[in-house]
């Protein structure tokens, strides 16, 4: 597709700010999964959420001695 060599090639520049490069990123993975950017904001956020909490389990663990 030419919208993802675009986008590749766009996120090779030297100048690219942060944000763009976020755009691109998160374009090209809702290519990817076939859904949308919106989609693929919750689908991050639900798993670093997911990331967080296994780390809180793991420090809160009660062990036997």
């Amino acid at each position: 597709m030419v919208i993802i060599r675009t986008l590749l090639e766009n996120l090779q520049r030297e100048d690219l700010n942060p944000v763009e490069e976020t755009e691109a990123i998160l374009k090209l993975i809702s290519i990817r999964l076939e859904c949308s950017q919106g989609e693929v904001i919750s689908l991050l956020n639900h798993i670093a959420n997911l990331q967080k909490q296994k780390i809180e389990t793991m420090n809160n663990v009660v062990r036997n001695q």
